[in-house]
């Protein structure tokens, strides 16, 4: 059975819309969502991989989500293995 993190967000606004992975040291491991979206739910899953999918061991991690370049929300996660 493969771990992940389930993500859950309400947009209010039409806009350009980014869910990022870093790690504490504030590099971009991969990302998630980059696109154009509509206001909604949305529901994203991250399996504790990075952008050429490789698994990243077990740590702490930072979600940002943004919406037209401006944070909206940071949120620090652990992953165990």
């Amino acid at each position: 059975m493969q771990e992940s993190t389930s993500i859950e967000f309400t947009l209010l606004a039409t806009g350009h819309f980014r869910v990022e992975i870093y790690n504490l040291d504030g590099q971009l491991l991969t990302t998630l969502l980059d696109a154009q979206t509509q206001p909604g739910n949305f529901r994203l899953r991250w399996h504790g991989v990075d952008g050429p999918n490789r698994k990243l061991p077990s740590g702490y991690y930072l979600i940002s989500v943004s919406l037209n370049n401006k944070t909206l929300d940071t949120v620090k996660v652990g992953k165990v293995d």
